[in-house]
């Protein structure tokens, strides 16, 4: 899907915030058809379904959402210290025990049904959220985390081999992106 994609600096934001152009005045909104869709969450299912990367079986649909609400937990519990750039000993430690709990969940999600993709046999949004994940906290070379953070989340994943092929294939797929990305810490 063809995209532009719009990194706003503060004061740009502020500018642009002030002539209400955000809907909740915050970040990300996504323009489509011409409308302001704001709540990432709810940008990336409206987006998965617009271009048919939402199941339309219930159980399906309910499984990727669920893939997708667990994955969003551990964003708000790994960004802090990434952010804050609080490295210590109790938040490296913190943060290889959330690495360590993603992968793993994962790892065992990929077993269970043994397919392709995180949710299934194809492609959906659980795939673009849990790959959003691992190029953030895992696999981001713009990331300011110390290297014996990086070292500790790369070790979570290759400890989880499912795990580990399915993020080497999205790395491959997404690869293009990832290269030509704006720097950014998440």
């Amino acid at each position: 899907v063809s995209f532009e994609d719009e990194r706003l600096d503060f004061a740009a934001f502020s500018a642009r915030k002030a002539a209400g152009e955000f809907p909740n005045g915050q970040v990300p909104v996504v323009i489509h058809n011409g409308k302001a869709l704001n709540e990432s969450t709810a940008i990336l299912r409206y987006l998965g379904k617009h271009f048919g990367y939402y199941p339309t079986d219930p159980h399906e649909a309910w499984y990727a959402d669920s893939l997708v609400d667990y994955s969003n937990d551990f964003i708000g519990k790994t960004y802090p210290s990434i952010m804050n750039k609080n490295f210590n000993d109790d938040t490296k430690k913190a943060y290889t025990d959330i690495v360590n709990t993603y992968c793993a969940y994962f790892n065992k999600q990929l077993k269970s049904h043994g397919k392709a993709f995180i949710a299934g046999d194809k492609p959906t949004t659980a795939d673009f959220h849990v790959t959003s994940y691992l190029c953030s906290f895992v696999n981001n070379k713009h990331s300011p985390m110390p290297e014996d953070w990086a070292a500790a989340a790369k070790a979570a994943l290759a400890a989880n081999p499912e795990f580990n092929a399915y993020a080497e294939k999205m790395f491959a797929e997404f690869k293009d992106y990832l290269d030509s990305r704006p720097p950014a810490p998440i």
